[in-house]
């Protein structure tokens, strides 16, 4: 059986930006630190798909236009600037946001995956996958992209923190 894509979508596969890392969540060696609970985390990152606006406080509003079947599908406004997404939620372990715009010919996704390679070990690892004018394999923003990548999810975690002291995240 022979691989018969199109040439554009090779094309297109091959100028996508990828790029992953990994935020450590608890370390045990670092005592100052409060540790997290994997189903804290787990909350955290749901909360952060369902109540954006306590993650990106710039973000005016959000619609959410279908919440069935372990997904989400939402549209975020910015000013005058709106965002179609989904996003999905897989074994209370990873969450997938996907943008797609055919028209513009672009595509974006980030996969949230939490990790835990042993006790009291946690990590999230992000997973970026973008093609778009601005966010290609070979533009030279590349590294500046992700860079910014990196903080947001720096600052993500660090939210996370917050709302786990604060009591938000504990079941009820």
């Amino acid at each position: 059986m022979s691989d018969e894509r199109e040439p554009h979508q090779d094309a297109a596969a091959a100028d996508t930006l990828h790029f992953e890392h990994l935020v450590q969540i608890n370390d045990p060696r670092e005592l100052r630190i409060e540790p997290i609970r994997r189903d804290q985390l787990w909350r955290g990152l749901l909360l952060r798909a369902q109540t954006p606006q306590l993650f990106i406080p710039w973000l005016d509003e959000v619609e959410v236009e279908s919440d069935a079947d372990g997904s989400l599908r939402r549209v975020l406004h910015f000013g005058d600037y709106e965002v179609r997404d989904q996003v999905h939620f897989e074994n209370e372990t990873r969450v997938r946001y996907e943008i797609e715009d055919e028209r513009a010919n672009t595509h974006f996704s980030l996969t949230m995956c939490i990790e835990e390679p042993a006790n009291d070990a946690l990590f999230v690892r992000f997973t970026y996958a973008a093609r778009s004018i601005d966010h290609h394999a070979q533009s030279p923003l590349g590294e500046m992209v992700k860079s910014a990548y990196q903080q947001a999810d720096r600052d993500t975690v660090f939210r996370i923190r917050q709302l786990a002291a604060s009591g938000v995240l504990e079941k009820q």
